[in-house]
């Protein structure tokens, strides 16, 4: 008897693949944390390509050995009928296992016992080997899996990345503020469902990132869901594509990412003002008394080969008025005020307002929060002047001369 004609060439099983299409899109601003990634551990692979080949070469071994003499194969009872002298036809076996001849003419007896063990078909073995390949090769990937996630859990509790270090280095050093207390305004309490908070960035630790608060699920300890604000065009501005260039968009239309939980407050800056747009984008542009850091020596020239010590160089100015698309937008620079840290007064020619058009809004690089002083904080403070965050000043402002704030602390 031959065997089967259908009988698989391997009994690995099939191994379907989806592919997806990924563009390039060196021009996205995605600011929120990283997605899920796959592990594509070229060890991994090349471990569970060993199991399968090991398992073939197993199932091959075993169906050679099972079809080895396939044609010479005799049952016992042809045996015993040709040693006797005695013709017994081929018996075919019934479903139950009891031969399907009846009576004396097949030498047997519905009274004798039927012996109900066979040998599985080569349909029943193969399926029987399939089955017990595929547990072993989970078996095998859920190991490797479980020793990566450990590893990488002992890397994340051990190494913080790079981004952490360079955020915890920033936060050691921001000073404290001369008058106002801006931690008391961005409080567990501060958070709302339905706000848009500014975001501290890793390039120089500006708030440049925005998140829209979903839900406040707890404040003490802080938890929210939000998604992080993302954009892959600039074209609200004109042509410059200041995202291809490798910058930060800090202005214009925003993309809703996808919804997660978030845990850390000192990642936050200040609750910003915007709107939403017909398609369900969210549209940050200045507005009328808030304060703006722009870029002292920006240029639509710039790109990726710019220097951090041009870029990183500040001018702080005080919005007029709303953004308009067609008149742009007026500032007033604020000028320091000498003895103090971050206290800016407001300049008072008319001659030194600046208007930003609609193709140079890149010149903004992030909002500041700010605080109008009273001249009751202290005797010393400059009522009608502005204090703004020390958080979200550049370094070179803050360490300009304070020498005469220390002297009247002295007196």
């Amino acid at each position: 008897m031959p065997p089967p004609s259908n009988l698989p060439k391997s009994t690995a099983p099939k191994q379907h693949q989806n592919s997806s299409n990924h563009g390039k899109t060196t021009a996205t601003q995605n600011p929120g944390p990283p997605l899920v990634r796959v592990n594509t551990d070229p060890s991994t692979a090349s471990k569970a390509a060993s199991v399968i080949q090991q398992v073939n070469d197993r199932l091959k071994r075993e169906r050679e050995e099972f079809y080895s003499g396939w044609p010479s194969k005799k049952r016992k009872s042809d045996d015993e009928s040709q040693s006797s002298g005695a013709k017994v036809p081929y018996q075919m076996s019934t479903g139950n296992g009891v031969p399907a001849g009846t009576g004396s003419i097949y030498g047997y007896s519905r009274n004798n016992p039927v012996n109900r063990s066979r040998e599985m078909t080569p349909f029943e073995t193969r399926h029987m080997l399939m089955r017990k390949a595929r547990a072993e090769i989970r078996k095998k990937l859920k190991e490797w899996d479980s020793m990566e996630k450990s590893k990488e859990n002992k890397v994340s509790q051990n190494s913080p990345t790079k981004d952490e270090q360079e955020r915890e280095q920033l936060a050691m050093n921001v000073p404290d503020p001369d008058f106002h207390d801006f931690d008391l305004d961005r409080t567990e309490d501060s958070f709302e469902d339905n706000q848009v908070w500014s975001a501290y960035d890793a390039d120089d630790g500006m708030p440049r990132f925005y998140a829209l608060i979903h839900k406040v699920l707890s404040r003490k300890p802080l938890k929210v869901k939000l998604s992080w604000l993302n954009s892959k065009t600039t074209t609200e501005f004109g042509s410059f594509d200041w995202l291809g260039h490798g910058f930060c968009k800090s202005l214009g239309e925003f993309r809703i990412g996808r919804h997660e939980v978030y845990k850390n407050l000192n990642s936050f800056s200040q609750k910003v003002e915007w709107t939403k747009s017909s398609r369900g984008s969210v549209l940050i542009y200045p507005r009328k008394g808030q304060v703006w850091a722009l870029y002292r020596n920006w240029s639509r020239d710039w790109n990726e080969s710019i220097p951090d010590d041009v870029v990183h160089k500040y001018d702080m100015v005080q919005v007029l008025e709303d953004y308009n698309e067609e008149q742009g937008v007026p500032v007033s620079p604020l000028i320091k005020f000498a003895g103090f840290r971050t206290v800016f007064h407001p300049h008072t020619h008319q001659t030194e307002v600046k208007v930003i058009q609609k193709e140079e809004m890149f010149r903004f690089s992030h909002q500041v929060p700010k605080y109008l002083l009273t001249g009751s904080e202290a005797h010393n403070a400059p009522k009608g002047c502005l204090e703004l965050d020390p958080a979200a000043t550049p370094m070179d402002l803050i360490q300009e001369s304070t020498g005469t704030n220390e002297s009247s602390q002295q007196r």
